[in-house]
């Protein structure tokens, strides 16, 4: 999907590519950020480690980490 109106991006508060955001059934924010630890990184980190205890049920060991990636910004 395309946001070339930038209206998902205002509408989460999304500043950054590669942001995430994960809410529960109830509509709560449970995970905010980024699940690589670096920029093109792959493999296990605090981000994807937190998505994935959610999904599993468990509560995150973080519920935010650092975003690495391109303003959303730029043109909007």
């Amino acid at each position: 999907m395309n946001d070339l109106s930038g209206h998902e991006i205002m509408c989460f508060g999304a500043t950054t590519s590669g942001q995430t955001f994960l809410y529960d059934r109830a509509g709560e924010l449970c995970f905010q950020g980024g699940i690589t630890a670096s920029r093109g990184h792959t493999g296990d980190n605090a981000g994807s480690d937190a998505v994935i205890a959610v999904l599993l049920g468990n509560p995150p060991v973080r519920n935010k980490t650092f975003v690495f990636g391109c303003a959303l910004t730029d043109g909007i």
